[in-house]
């Protein structure tokens, strides 16, 4: 709003889940543009659990959670 840049830390599944759901070392590259779907940690840091990502250059959107991921509303 102010113009001023802000770093967020995003954090994903572990590693093997997010590998079967297709992810790879090379999935995303420095400077890609992307979308985020996830939720924003409870004290209001700049750190969000990732449910899912788009990649703004092919539209392609990939699950980056794990089930049970605590998401609002979850039972």
């Amino acid at each position: 709003e102010t113009g001023k840049v802000v770093n967020w830390a995003m954090e994903g599944g572990p590693p093997n889940g997010l590998f079967r759901q297709g992810w790879r070392k090379d999935t995303l590259k420095v400077g890609d543009q992307v979308k985020i779907d996830g939720f924003r940690a409870k004290d209001h840091s700049n750190l969000v659990n990732m449910r899912s990502i788009v990649r703004a250059a092919d539209g392609k959107k990939m699950f980056a959670g794990t089930q049970g991921d605590g998401s609002p509303g979850e039972k």
